[in-house]
């Protein structure tokens, strides 16, 4: 899920509704675009693979742990 927020007053504000539980808690992440390399192409090849992996779970096919893709994510970087 991508969700898109703007700094006003020196705090995130997020104007599209949450489609999370109260409560939840989040990682905000700051990407600055001279640093994303995608092109057109990469970028519409992995919002297509997120859109697959998101049907697969809506029918409840197995996927991977998100404690795991994230340790794997932090491990690259």
């Amino acid at each position: 899920m991508i969700v898109h927020a703007t700094v006003r007053g020196g705090r995130y504000v997020i104007e599209e509704p949450a489609e999370l539980p109260e409560g939840t808690t989040l990682e905000l992440v700051v990407v600055e675009e001279s640093l994303d390399e995608m092109d057109g192409d990469d970028r519409a090849a992995l919002f297509a693979s997120l859109d697959r992996g998101l049907a697969e779970l809506r029918r409840g096919e197995a996927g991977i742990p998100a404690d795991q893709v994230l340790r794997e994510l932090k491990a690259m970087g």
